[in-house]
């Protein structure tokens, strides 16, 4: 590092608290699925925020990158890391606690459902801020569902939406179940109230912007007969410009939960095998009965739900296949994150302190079992941005 002349980071890491201790510029890269990580340094005001085009564009105009954060910042920042330790032993004992008491969480009781199931699909789907996204989302949910099945459509709604939203909701066909999220109440919550009230035997959960692709319901439908309703099922999810935004969930080396091949190429070899993985995200396919069954998803547990749900079904069953990763059932991601779901440090602090000792899916053991090396993933990686960069500059 002491020889480099930039640091450039993907996810938040120690490595950039030793970049700015010895002086370096530092670089946080924005990708279209960021890192659900609670920690910027961005915000923390000693590092740049740039898309792969525009690191691009700025290395090609020799950027000074140091003139871009303040020395200030950095200074504060350094002192607040390495000196202040003022308070310190009181917070660290608080998050244990927290952690503690998480572990020690019973968990959420079995849903009592409030109608019988009458048709195939139940469709969930968080209403996006974005006006353009949320039509385009619920366009491909019209055109890709036709012919699959009866299904019925319930729109989650939070509080403070624009006019151009609510002008889209307004011309709904009034088939469409529309529920409010009241301001403080979780997103898991009213997920449940609306299982509650669905008339689907199976519950499809999209998350933010997740569009379906062709055939989805169809290949979901053969799923639920190979495997049974005894499962989840998650789906292979793309971002507009082609690259992979869920394959199944894996730990990287931070321990934190991320998907498996992460932003290679969405048809990349080993993206297209149907598998069990510990958790999956973003999406999740669950039979209605089992999934009251469950309780549900945790309001505890926040942007971690889907995973937790993961985590409690194999633990319910006592199997280890319980999560179903299925290729065929493709997605897209028309735009980033909402920012309104993102993970906080609460729901952090709940999901590590409920499982820690129980996550094992790495991105070592998958390599392992796929027969690819570290170093063949980071080169495929490199080929896929290669490509990648010149696409992006002209859009």
């Amino acid at each position: 590092m002491a020889m480099s002349d930039l640091c450039v980071l993907t996810e938040t890491s120690t490595t950039g608290l030793e970049a700015v201790a010895i002086g370096k510029p530092l670089v946080e890269l924005r990708l279209n699925n960021p890192s659900k990580s609670t920690y910027s340094l961005v915000e923390k005001g000693v590092a740049a925020p740039f898309t792969p085009v525009e690191l691009a564009r700025a290395l090609e105009n020799n950027t000074d990158f140091a003139g871009l954060v303040s020395r200030q910042a950095v200074e504060a920042y350094l002192k607040e890391e390495l000196f202040d330790t003022e308070g310190v032993v009181e917070r660290i004992v608080e998050i244990a606690k927290r952690l503690i008491m998480a572990r020690e969480d019973a968990p959420p009781s079995r849903i009592k459902p409030q109608s019988e199931a009458s048709m195939d699909w139940t469709i969930v789907v968080p209403v996006h801020k974005d006006a353009e996204v949320l039509l385009a989302q619920l366009e491909a949910v019209a055109a890709h569902s036709e012919g699959q099945g009866e299904y019925e459509v319930y729109l989650l709604e939070p509080e403070g939406l624009s006019e151009d939203v609510l002008e889209i909701l307004r011309g709904l066909s009034e088939d469409v179940n529309r529920m409010r999220i009241p301001t403080g109440t979780p997103l898991p919550e009213t997920m449940n109230k609306a299982a509650q009230q669905a008339r689907g035997r199976t519950m499809l959960f999209l998350g933010p912007g997740v569009s379906p692709l062709e055939n989805w319901l169809a290949c979901l439908r053969q799923a639920i007969e190979d495997y049974g309703t005894k499962r989840l099922f998650g789906g292979r999810i793309e971002n507009r410009f082609g690259s992979l935004v869920h394959a199944g969930m894996v730990l990287n080396p931070n321990n934190s939960p991320i998907s498996a091949y992460q932003n290679l190429d969405a048809d990349f070899p080993d993206a297209l095998k149907e598998r069990s993985f510990q958790m999956l995200d973003h999406f999740i396919a669950v039979d209605r009965n089992f999934f009251l069954e469950l309780g549900g998803f945790w309001d505890k547990s926040g942007g971690y739900a889907f995973m937790d749900l993961c985590l409690r079904a194999k633990e319910h069953m006592g199997e280890m296949d319980v999560a179903m990763y299925l290729p065929k059932v493709r997605f897209v991601q028309l735009c980033r994150q909402t920012p309104s779901i993102n993970i906080d440090q609460d729901a952090a602090i709940h999901f590590y302190g409920r499982w820690h000792g129980v996550l094992w899916d790495n991105e070592d053991e998958l390599y392992a079992k796929d027969g690819i090396s570290r170093m063949e993933v980071q080169k495929a990686l490199m080929e896929r941005l290669a490509r990648l960069v010149p696409r992006e500059a002209h859009r």
